[in-house]
């Protein structure tokens, strides 16, 4: 997806969170070698579908996955945990002088 190319997967555990059906590629239902023939061709059949697919598929990883988007995840996970471990403490030493 990151090269810009389509994907064509079978709707099976993290791929149906990856593969947007019909934006960034194709899912198909697993074991299912006839609904994939359909997929491959399908594609195969559409050069301005593969390359809409693949455009989607590269800015999909670009936007989730570059170095700024996951610094920002991960910043935004650090405050959160920060913040939380902060109001945590103050309830905890209120609930102690309260006693």
């Amino acid at each position: 997806m990151a090269a810009g190319t389509p994907v064509i997967a079978g709707e099976v555990g993290g791929l149906q969170h990856t593969v947007v059906h019909g934006e960034t590629g194709l899912l198909v239902p697993p074991r299912n070698s006839n609904a994939l023939a359909i997929a491959i061709r399908h594609l195969l059949e559409d050069p301005t579908l593969r390359q809409r697919y693949g455009n989607a598929a590269r800015h999909w990883v670009r936007s989730r996955f570059s170095t700024q988007a996951v610094t920002t995840q991960f910043y935004e996970l650090y405050q959160s945990l920060t913040l939380a471990t902060f109001v945590q403490e103050i309830i905890q030493t209120q609930s102690l002088a309260i006693k």
